[in-house]
């Protein structure tokens, strides 16, 4: 893509939002309290920690759309909810700007419960969530993403019980099945039973997976 944009990790994105919030909410409060002459509430005041990490997670669709789904705490007094929706609106409509569709990235809900605000955004494909995120995300049949350049050279554990690998050399066994390559620290869900994946995700469900540690490898489901 010719226009480059600078895109933190989709994981980080409500998170540097309400970063963003805070920031502005702190300049406006630190102003009102100069022209009060109160800088000595200023000197004292502590801008309270950035949401922590929630439970992010990305499902694939039978019709290659990615759902993603973001959970963060929203229950510091200095986030505004409508601010921090508008922010994401006003992102994508950027993206929606440089990719020429109106419909590559949708804000479908947006929601505070108990301090937690839930977001879900849809994506009309892996590429679109890629570009959209600035990370890795590749969907598709094994033997297309191969074509691709998209490496599958990791261990590959079997789903099953005794969770034997499956050689390196022999992908084309399961060429025709599909596969999603993914490299953020997430819980996925794929649209059919898992039957290959590689040892730095965890078996959450028969079609689910949650990325283990830091690992800065990609990781691979084949299902």
């Amino acid at each position: 893509m010719a226009e480059k944009r600078s895109k933190k990790r989709r994981k980080r994105r409500v998170k540097a939002y309400a970063a963003r919030s805070v920031f502005f909410i702190v300049i406006a409060f630190v102003v009102l309290l100069l022209s009060i002459g109160a800088f000595r509430l200023v000197q004292n005041f502590q801008p309270a920690d950035s949401a922590i990490d929630g439970g992010d997670s990305i499902e694939v669709k039978k019709d290659g759309t990615i759902y993603g789904y973001i959970e963060e705490d929203f229950s510091k007094d200095y986030y505004e909810t409508d601010g921090l929706k508008s922010m994401i609106e006003a992102e994508i409509a950027e993206y929606a700007k440089i990719s020429g569709s109106q419909t590559c990235v949708e804000l479908k809900d947006f929601s505070v419960d108990n301090g937690m605000v839930n977001v879900l955004l849809v994506y009309e494909s892996a590429q679109d969530y890629r570009s959209y995120n600035n990370t890795v995300l590749y969907t598709g049949m094994v033997s297309e993403l191969i074509e691709q350049g998209v490496s599958f050279d990791r261990p590959l554990l079997s789903a099953d019980a005794e969770g034997n690998a499956l050689p390196s050399d022999n992908l084309s066994s399961v060429g025709a099945s599909h596969a999603v390559v993914f490299n953020e620290k997430v819980s996925v869900k794929v649209p059919g039973k898992i039957l290959y994946h590689s040892d730095n995700v965890s078996l959450t469900g028969k079609k689910s997976v949650v990325a283990n540690g830091d690992s800065t490898e990609s990781a691979v489901i084949i299902y």
